[in-house]
């Protein structure tokens, strides 16, 4: 009787031993696979455009050319770029992620290159327009209908309560009162409000939470003067909000004003702007083709080695050892893992063999 269950105890720990073993095995060869699989996570330039380079190294250089344009970094805004047609027109400012996704595209050719950078200041403002007039209406855009006040109380005592602003007609009013009684009052835009509670799929808890997340928040000081703010005050306070701050076209709409105004101070005080010269000298044109070389005069060769010369090995750039050597570790990494799943499976194998016999 003590040998049964003796032998009954050790066949149900070599099942656990050898099904953890199987489990370890799958679990080994998943995390491989997964790496082999999704690429690092991109870094972020701090400009909301992401870019997979290391810490020390610039996404653009500092100054660079082609046969249309030059560009170099600006001494007055570090994260912007100063781009110079060689055609002789004016040059303008783009942001330094914006210059790198162009010129570094190989689709781009550089007549489409300069296309696509002088084009860039409108896209600014048309993004700029298009981000206000939906998370920061002005007073112009008011509704006929005032928003009706509603109550959302989540399970765990949380509660948000909404309701019509006094003071900023296309704004919400929202107050959320935690479980623990703190309170937190903010405005928001009444486009942002509606389809959170439209949104069937959210319970009180889910709708609570987002309230909680909503960025783009009303300014306290332009609220109070909602009604009165000139326009471009209003616009002013409210890219200085962290949400739009994090923005680029936010800050390059900026840098912009900022250009603008200089140049007004100039011309107020009867002075011309003139632009900076292109940092880089115009690229000299092709050489012209010369005319073919007589041909050279026959002179006495030496004596042929007969043995056949050994090709050597070309040496590898960086840029085609990189592929080799990722594909040497994906390979390297595969095989490991199929060998740990082949000895986990033999090990489960095993064990049914031991236990039908018995």
């Amino acid at each position: 009787m003590a040998h049964s269950v003796q032998s009954a105890i050790g066949d149900r720990r070599s099942a656990i031993l050898s099904g953890l073993a199987l489990w370890l095995c799958l679990a080994t060869f998943a995390a491989l696979a997964q790496e082999l699989e999704t690429p690092p996570p991109p870094a972020d330039r701090g400009e909301g455009v992401p870019f997979a380079y290391q810490p020390d190294e610039k996404i653009v250089p500092d100054a660079g050319q082609n046969d249309l344009f030059s560009y170099a970094r600006s001494k007055d805004y570090p994260r912007a770029f100063a781009v110079y047609p060689t055609d002789g027109s004016d040059p303008f400012l783009v942001s330094e992620s914006f210059l790198a996704l162009t010129v570094r595209d190989p689709r781009l050719e550089a007549d489409k290159q300069l296309t696509a950078l002088r084009g860039y200041p409108n896209m600014v403002q048309t993004q700029f327009d298009m981000t206000v007039a939906h998370f920061y209406p002005d007073p112009s855009q008011a509704f006929d209908t005032a928003f009706e006040p509603q109550t959302i109380v989540s399970e765990t005592g949380a509660k948000v309560e909404v309701g019509q602003d006094p003071l900023a007609q296309p704004y919400v009013r929202v107050k959320l009162t935690e479980a623990d009684g703190a309170t937190a009052e903010f405005s928001v835009a009444r486009q942002m409000v509606e389809p959170i509670l439209a949104d069937a799929n959210l319970d009180a808890t889910g709708r609570i939470n987002a309230f909680r997340s909503l960025p783009f928040r009303l300014p306290e000081a332009v609220r109070a003067g909602f009604a009165t703010m000139p326009k471009d005050e209003f616009y002013a306070a409210v890219s200085q909000e962290p949400g739009m701050q994090r923005q680029e076209f936010v800050r390059m709409r900026a840098v912009y004003a900022q250009e603008a105004k200089r140049k007004a101070e100039l011309a107020a005080a009867g002075l011309t702007p003139t632009p900076s010269p292109s940092p880089l000298p115009t690229p000299p044109p092709p050489p012209r083709p010369q005319p073919p070389s007589p041909a050279p005069t026959a002179v006495a060769r030496p004596p042929v080695d007969a043995t056949p010369a050994v090709k050597q090995p070309a040496h590898e750039t960086p840029a085609q050892a990189e592929p080799s050597a990722a594909s040497a570790r994906v390979g390297g990494l595969t095989l490991l893992g199929a060998l740990i799943v082949l000895a986990g499976v033999g090990a489960f194998a095993f064990f049914l063999w031991q236990y039908r016999r018995q």
